[in-house]
C-alpha cells in the first residue's frame, strides 16, 4: 500500500476540513449576500440609484449567487472525493477572485471621486446631538472610505487563501491516485533455493554456540 501525505492549511489543519469549511461559508455567506443584494434590486423603484452604483449592484448580487451555489458542488466534491467538482470549485473560486478584485476596485474608484463625501457630512450634523457626534461627522467619511478598503482586502486576501487550499486537496487527490512510481524489487535469490538465515549461514555448524554441550537447562546447569 502506497501512503499519500496528508497536505495541511493553517500548520496543522488537512485541506480536506478547509474545503469543507470554504464551502460551509461560501453557502451561508453568499446566500445571505444573495438574499440582501436581490431585496435591494427589487426596492430599486422605491429607492433609485445612479446608473453605475446599479450596475454594481447587479454584478455584485450574482456574483454572491455564484458563489452560494459553486459552493454546493465544492461541499459535495470533499464528500464524495470528486476530482472534476473539486477542480470545477478550484476554476469558479479563482475566477470569482478576478471578479471581486475588478468589482472591488471599481467600488473604490468610484466612493473616492463620487461627490457623497458633503452629502455624508451635512447629514451627519443635522442629526448630531453633541459635540463628540458633530466632530465625527467632520471625520466619518474617511473612517467609512478606511473600513470599506480593509473590508475588501480582508475578502480578497481570505478568497486567495481558499483557492490555494482546494487547489492543494485537488493535487493531494492525484497523489493518491497515482501510480506507485517504484518497481517491485525482485529478489536475488534463484528459483527453488531455500533462503537461509543470518544466524543459521554464520559459520555454518562449526559455530562454537550451536553445539549441544553449549546448551543450559532451565536452572542453568550446563547440558552434557
Amino acid at each position: 500500500m502506497v501512503y499519500v501525505r496528508t497536505r495541511t492549511f493553517c500548520c496543522c489543519l488537512p485541506v480536506r476540513l478547509g474545503v469543507f469549511i470554504l464551502a460551509i461559508l461560501g453557502v451561508l455567506i453568499g446566500g445571505f449576500l444573495t438574499v440582501a443584494g436581490w431585496l435591494q434590486v427589487a426596492n430599486l423603484t422605491q429607492h433609485p440609484l445612479s446608473t453605475r452604483d446599479e450596475v454594481a449592484l447587479y454584478v455584485q448580487t450574482v456574483m454572491f449567487t455564484l458563489l452560494a451555489v459553486v459552493s454546493i458542488f465544492g461541499f459535495i466534491g470533499a464528500a464524495s472525493r470528486r476530482r472534476s467538482l473539486l477542480n470545477f470549485y478550484w476554476m469558479m473560486l479563482a475566477a470569482h477572485l478576478v471578479f471581486s478584485i475588478a468589482s472591488g476596485i471599481f467600488s473604490i474608484y468610484s466612493m473616492f471621486n463620487e461627490d457623497i463625501s458633503s452629502e455624508f457630512t451635512e447629514q451627519c450634523a443635522d442629526d448630531a446631538v453633541d459635540d463628540i457626534t458633530d466632530e465625527f461627522c467632520g471625520n466619518g467619511m474617511t473612517v467609512v472610505k478606511g473600513i470599506i478598503i480593509g473590508f475588501f482586502v480582508i475578502s480578497w486576501l481570505f478568497q486567495l487563501y481558499g483557492c490555494i487550499i482546494v487547489s492543494n486537496y485537488v493535487d493531494q487527490l492525484d497523489d493518491e491516485k497515482a501510480p506507485y512510481p517504484y518497481p517491485a524489487i525482485k529478489s536475488a535469490v534463484p528459483a527453488g533455493a531455500i533462503p537461509v538465515t543470518t544466524y543459521n549461514s554464520y559459520g555454518g555448524t562449526n559455530y562454537a554456540f550451536t553445539q549441544p554441550h553449549q546448551s543450559f537447562d532451565a536452572n542453568g546447569h550446563r547440558r552434557v
